[in-house]
């Protein structure tokens, strides 16, 4: 009976040795998969680098000097932007064969957008030409980051769907590493205020309605007055959620308070200010006739924001 017993309990160890190196290997094979997977994006990320300020410069030569108007680029051979699901492959080889022009990459569409989510926070930056070709192919790099780290993924035998917490994790580390580029290139200033501009998309909106009203008036609002007013209502709209009760966070707030436009009037001219208060009369009037609470309007998003 002790042999069996000595028997059977060295069969177990010996088994317990086998699963525990097996586990090791399996291990091992996950760190080296994501080191190669890491590798293999850090190679696109650098590609699409190069590909964008090459493009940005010959543009610029074309046109003497000038730089390019789109600032569109077109991906390298083989480059992961320009990856896309069959169902999107097959419409863009039908625009192709039928127009001629070459597919419009998630990379060439970030590129093409740049100015219109970024133009006012790149005034604000006052950045060189080299650093401001450089942030804003950082930018495309994020917008895509998630695009490019599944096709370099799935090349590399990693299935985004059934392997979705790695996936992500490649993702979180991939748009890390961006940010603190982000942040390197525009110095701590200059990143200070790029979250500025992310966390205040709405608040932008709103000042980007008056500036369009006023644009065609005698008194239009200026850059300065718009960056203000920007500051102004992110500050009252959130003092008058804390002084609410509710979460400074929600994005059910007046966005123009009756402390904005108290506010305001040391910053806008009179005619400014009539339409900056007709459009609370408005928003007022939206939020009640939807039963928001009074004043309250949901929060729509400029792009660029988080």
């Amino acid at each position: 009976m002790l042999v069996v017993i000595t028997i059977l309990a060295g069969g177990w160890a010996l088994n317990r040795h086998l699963k525990a190196n097996d586990l090791e290997r399996a291990n091992q094979d996950l760190r080296r998969q994501q080191a190669e997977l890491l590798a293999a994006l850090d190679k696109v990320r650098q590609a699409n680098r190069v590909s964008v300020t090459s493009n940005a410069a010959g543009a610029a030569n074309a046109s003497g000097g000038a730089p390019a108007a789109s600032g569109l680029t077109a991906p390298p051979p083989g480059a992961v932007a320009s990856a896309s699901a069959p169902r999107m492959a097959t419409s863009s080889s039908l625009e192709r064969a039928v127009s001629g022009t070459p597919p419009v990459s998630p990379a060439m569409h970030a590129r093409a957008t740049l100015d219109l989510r970024y133009a006012d926070l790149f005034r604000q930056l006052n950045l060189t030409p080299a650093q401001l070709e450089k942030l804003k192919a950082l930018l495309v790099e994020r917008d895509t980051a998630r695009t490019n780290v599944a096709a370099v993924a799935t090349a590399s035998g990693l299935d985004p769907q059934q392997n979705s917490a790695e996936f992500q994790k490649l993702v979180n580390q991939a748009q890390r590493e961006i940010e603190a580029t982000i942040a390197q290139t525009i110095g701590a200033e200059g990143y200070a205020t790029f979250q500025n501009y992310q966390q205040t998309s709405t608040q932008r909106y709103t000042v980007k309605q008056l500036e369009q009203s006023l644009s065609y008036t005698s008194t239009p609002l200026n850059a300065a007055q718009g960056d203000q007013l920007v500051n102004l209502l992110a500050r009252t709209s959130a003092a008058h959620r804390a002084a609410s009760g509710g979460d400074p966070a929600t994005a059910l707030s007046p966005m123009i308070t009756d402390e904005a436009l108290a506010q305001a009037a040391s910053l806008l001219s009179p005619a400014q200010l009539a339409v900056l208060r007709d459009m609370k009369t408005y928003q007022d009037a939206l939020s009640q006739g939807r039963g928001f609470p009074s004043g309250a309007v949901p929060a729509v998003r400029m792009p660029g924001g988080n």
